[in-house]
């Protein structure tokens, strides 16, 4: 994370620098310090700028948030810059969602951090990284509990394939914008054993 979190950082301050009309859309890192508690054991602390408003999650839950149309699009065009430029970096986050997207100049500005599960391949065979309702269908993985009929045991093998990290970011983007117009989730998770992701497949 730390070493993603640099990279990304110190690219877009580079970015920033030639043109001064943008401001960065990541949280900017300020420095790591590492301590040791024992042989095994190590504490690492990164240092981030300070976003005052706490995260995008908290703000939805406010009684004071309302749904605005032209808030809603200024905040989502913000997180959309923020994940473009990553992905032009080839970084894709893996872990997008309101808990990793932060709040400054009173809301009104927000930058997305935590580059904990990012990487720099765009195949992944890593599955069910992230958080279960901002996973895209193909990111996920099946339970043995559910592959006792023929559909769920298709959907597992699946599962097993490859899976691009460009579209499951795309994807998590799509969630999030529902979570900001709806304050609540589409679902618990995108697979056809979860109710509601099984009802909007049908539809």
């Amino acid at each position: 994370e730390v070493t993603m979190h640099r990279f990304v950082s110190q690219r877009l301050a580079e970015y920033t620098k030639s043109r001064p009309d943008l401001t960065s859309p990541v949280v900017e890192f300020k420095g790591c310090t590492e301590e040791r508690i024992d042989e095994n054991h190590h504490h690492f602390f990164i240092a981030t700028e300070f976003c005052s408003n706490g995260d995008l999650c908290t703000l939805l839950m406010k009684d004071t948030y309302e749904v605005d149309d032209g808030y809603i699009k200024k905040i989502f065009l913000q997180i959309c810059d923020a994940v473009e430029i990553c992905h032009s970096m080839h970084i894709y986050h893996r872990d997008l969602k309101p808990d990793n997207i932060f709040c400054k100049r009173d809301a009104n500005q927000v930058v997305l951090g935590d580059f904990g599960f990012a990487t720099k391949e765009r195949k992944q065979k890593h599955f069910h990284i992230g958080s279960a309702p901002y996973m895209s269908p193909g990111s996920s993985s099946l339970s043995r509990s559910e592959t006792t009929c023929l559909i769920y045991i298709l959907i597992e093998l699946r599962a097993h394939e490859e899976f691009c990290a460009a579209k499951a970011d795309v994807w998590a983007l799509g969630v999030i914008l529902v979570a900001m117009i709806t304050r609540t989730l589409p679902w618990d998770e995108s697979l056809v054993t979860d109710y509601d992701y099984a009802y909007y497949k049908l539809c």
